[in-house]
């Protein structure tokens, strides 16, 4: 153990009088990339809550959508996790609701507090406005965070209709944007 310390700057690890770093042989805590970096890290979990809204690929038709979201961290940059989307739609005849279930794998970059990700995703679409179906597609967004653990996020995927044809550039065509913006914790 180090005797003379002129300042704790992390527990176990000393600042000496010559300004060189000294870890206590006596302090064995594992650290995590959590001690260094701003944001999620391994074995972390993540929850979010969002407004989303989705629209046609001509943007004739949308609704409005609760986003919500359970993530974890398989390393510091790649989560998976599942959402719950719940949409009511609704004029003056009719009022419809919708939801969709999916499961996402998504590479989060590390650029300190501010973390772009892109992923996939893959679930089912159902409700009263809809042909139930599978759905599926790329998604890109952005997480700042505005603590360590705290962060707003936007994100925007296209889901791929998958019953609405028998060719990939029909699923395509027939497909829809669903964007989010909310916040979200790791913990």
């Amino acid at each position: 153990m180090i005797e003379a310390r002129e300042g704790v700057t992390a527990p176990g690890v000393y600042e000496t009088t010559d300004y060189s770093t000294t870890v206590d042989a006596d302090y064995t805590r594992e650290r995590s990339s959590r001690d260094v970096l701003t944001g999620p890290y391994q074995g972390a979990w993540e929850f979010l809550i969002g407004g989303s809204g989705s629209s046609d690929q001509d943007f004739d038709s949308n609704n409005v959508t609760v986003d919500v979201t359970l993530g974890y961290y398989l390393t510091d940059t790649v989560e998976v996790g599942v959402r719950q989307n719940v949409s009511v739609a609704g004029n003056e005849d009719d009022t419809s609701w919708n939801g969709a279930t999916t499961g996402f794998a998504d590479y989060v970059f590390d650029f300190d507090a501010f973390r772009p990700f892109v992923g996939v995703s893959l679930g089912y679409l159902y409700g009263d406005d809809t042909n139930d179906t599978f759905i599926g597609g790329p998604e890109a967004g952005v997480k700042y965070y505005l603590k360590d653990d705290a962060f707003i996020f936007g994100r925007v995927n296209y889901d791929f209709l998958f019953d609405s044809g028998d060719e990939i550039d029909d699923n395509f065509e027939d497909g829809r944007f669903v964007y989010s913006i909310g916040l979200g914790i790791n913990f």
